[in-house]
């Protein structure tokens, strides 16, 4: 039998032992770089606490996906890793222009589908996810996962009727170098004209995700110019929006009876406009109501092909009209994803919602009667 003070000794012992192993599975565990230990570290301090109420964005982590998934038996093989390997990704600095976040913000679930719905929108993208998540420590961080598709497309055509050649060659990429912008060049040969063609688009210039467009055609009847810089209603909540473009040609117009050439005659015009417009302050996110105002003009000259006796017939009289405009638009945000409507395999954003879209406009006539 153990002495009252033996008995003592050995229960004092064993609880020492107990101690000293629950204390060193926690030393263990804390050196376990775990979430449950980082956030019983972070209670210690003030600043971790703030961390766990925080709802900002901490990290964007762009996801590109090549366009065949090597890791699918039925995708790799020899003529899609080629594919794969020539292709040109989309730089990740592009899929980050065109969010509607950034890291610091906070995390708002419209526009991590907003985000979706832009990226979707890209030509060079065939599909696009944003999702968030929460780490240890309770920080937002939030993942764009998008998968590319082959966008080099080359340009080949060529027919022979009635003793008559038609051909057509050109180049186009809607992802020129991985960089975003859309570049279209062709050259075509038919018995009515022959022409070379310069195409440009860039979805996102980077300032204020604004859109540019420039064209150029040189036929051997006329020749175009037109550009525009747009910064468009990317997204529902954006504030305003603006633009400016110009256009200018020269023609050869045609005019027919019964089939057959009857006159022709040159036609010079140029047309312009500017417009600025802001979304109006309501209470709901759901339905948006804006104002745009804008001015267009153009100018329009005509003359006579070649001199008599082989001049045109019919010859215009030279036309000027300009006009101030106000629009009014409304939108309600009744968007769903659907998948096989008009795009097969591929992730499609429709809205139900109701869309309005009213133009008025006003310009002086010297006629009386309009």
């Amino acid at each position: 039998m153990l002495s009252c003070s033996s008995r003592r000794l050995l229960s004092y012992w064993v609880l020492f032992v107990f101690n000293s192993f629950i204390f060193n599975t926690h030393a263990v565990e804390s050196n376990n770089p775990s979430c449950i230990d980082s956030n019983l570290a972070a209670a210690t301090s003030t600043d971790a606490i703030d961390d766990v109420d925080n709802n900002n964005i901490k990290d964007i982590n762009i996801v590109i996906h090549p366009i065949f998934d090597e890791t699918n038996p039925k995708e790799n093989n020899h003529l899609y890793r080629m594919a794969n390997k020539f292709h040109i990704d989309t730089h990740p600095k592009v899929i980050k222009g065109d969010l509607l976040f950034k890291e610091g913000d906070v995390l708002d679930d419209k526009k991590l589908s907003e985000s979706e719905r832009i990226l979707r929108t890209r030509r060079y993208l065939n599909s696009a996810f944003v999702t968030s998540s929460e780490d240890c420590n309770n920080n937002k961080n939030v993942t764009v996962n998008v998968r590319e598709v082959w966008t080099l497309v080359p340009q080949f055509s060529y027919s022979r009727t009635g003793g008559n050649s038609n051909y057509g060659f050109g180049l186009s990429d809607a992802n020129f170098l991985g960089l975003g912008k859309s570049l279209n060049i062709a050259r075509t040969s038919t018995v009515l004209r022959n022409g070379d063609l310069l195409d440009y688009y860039d979805p996102n210039t980077g300032i204020f995700n604004s859109t540019l467009t420039i064209q150029y055609t040189n036929n051997d009847d006329g020749k175009s110019q037109a550009v525009a810089l747009v910064k468009p209603f990317v997204a529902l909540d954006n504030i305003w929006t603006g633009g400016i473009s110009h256009e200018s040609y020269t023609q050869e117009d045609t005019l027919y009876n019964a089939g057959e050439e009857a006159d022709r005659f040159n036609h010079e015009g140029t047309n312009q406009s500017f417009f600025y417009g802001m979304k109006l302050n309501t209470a709901s996110r759901e339905s948006i109501h804006r104002i745009v105002m804008g001015y267009t003009e153009g100018e329009h000259n005509f003359s006579s092909v070649g001199i008599a006796p082989d001049a045109s017939i019919f010859v215009p009289e030279a036309r000027q009209f300009s006009y101030p405009w106000i629009e009014y638009q409304h939108i309600t945000d009744g968007y769903f994803e659907a998948n096989n409507i008009q795009q097969i395999n591929r992730v499609e954003d429709i809205n139900l919602g109701a869309q309005v879209r009213l133009r008025l406009g006003y310009t002086a006539s010297k006629y009386n009667n309009f």
